[in-house]
């Protein structure tokens, strides 16, 4: 696999001492678009569609006669922006280096095209991952196939997440929206994976693997198939799946809980701003 590292570092004069570096990485194929991909960190560049603008975005652009997805990740906090710039690859790396591992390994996933980081006084900032456009339909876009063709597509799933996972690859964000299907030629069905940064290599615990499937409201439609190509028992597998499940509730509990308490603290703050400009 071939890489192309160009570093950039900008001066940004909003107060004398703002100062901002760009970091790109890009495939060695796509070595004469850096200009285009830097400018997606300035908003340019054509947007053809917008998937979602939440707590990421994720746009589909036009470069040549090819498309390619962006993926702007959100600010992380203080204590991560440090993190990605010392110590953990950022989700942004995480997603472009993961992906050549994948299909290394014989599992299809969207090309990758590049990643970019900025960086503010030496931190951390932004992300972005691009790749080319993957145009499948997900696990929520079934309604063209009959209900054979539908069990087939699930058994066919089962398996290949099997493979997935005796090959040490777990992805726990492994849900029906990362998961991209078509038609193999030959009565199967292949899939594509996408958002693939949580992606773990090397891991064959089965409790993970359990874990991972767990908040895939789809599984019951292929855990046979899973453990058949494994050769597990499916009771036992049924209850390292409950322990996923009330792991994951447990974790969305104390991240509502966290995000609470954020608002509040910022409500105060804000209340507190306007007290103070009231006095004045």
């Amino acid at each position: 696999t071939e890489f192309s590292s160009s570093n950039f570092d900008t001066a940004i004069k909003c107060n004398n001492d703002t100062h901002m570096r760009t970091r790109l990485i890009c495939d060695s194929r796509y070595e004469e678009a850096r200009g285009f991909l830097l400018s997606l960190t300035r908003g340019e560049g054509p947007v053809l569609r917008t998937f979602c603008d939440n707590r990421n975005k994720v746009w589909l652009t036009m470069h040549g006669d090819e498309r390619w997805v962006v993926k702007r990740y959100k600010r992380p906090t203080l204590l991560n922006r440090f993190v990605y710039a010392t110590l953990r690859p950022s989700k942004a790396e995480r997603a472009f280096r993961y992906a050549y591992r994948l299909l290394d390994a014989g599992f299809d996933t969207a090309q990758p095209v590049a990643y970019i980081e900025t960086f503010r006084h030496g931190m951390f900032d932004i992300g972005y991952f691009i790749s080319r456009h993957v145009d499948l339909p997900d696990l929520t876009q079934l309604d063209g196939l009959g209900g054979d063709e539908r069990q087939r597509l699930f058994d066919d799933l089962g398996r290949h997440t099997a493979r997935m996972h005796d090959a040490g690859i777990v992805d726990f964000d492994y849900n029906v929206h990362n998961i991209l299907w078509r038609r193999d030629g030959s009565g199967g069905f292949r899939f594509t994976l996408v958002d693939i940064n949580r992606t773990r290599f090397g891991d064959r615990r089965l409790l993970h693997c359990a874990i991972a499937l767990a908040t895939n409201a789809e599984l019951p439609r292929f855990i046979d198939s899973y453990c058949a190509a494994r050769r597990l028992d499916r009771g036992q597998f049924d209850k390292m799946v409950a322990i996923g499940i009330r792991r994951t509730e447990a974790r969305n509990h104390m991240h509502a809980k966290i995000k609470e308490a954020k608002e509040r603290h910022r409500q105060r703050n804000t209340a507190g701003k306007g007290e103070k400009t009231k006095v004045e």
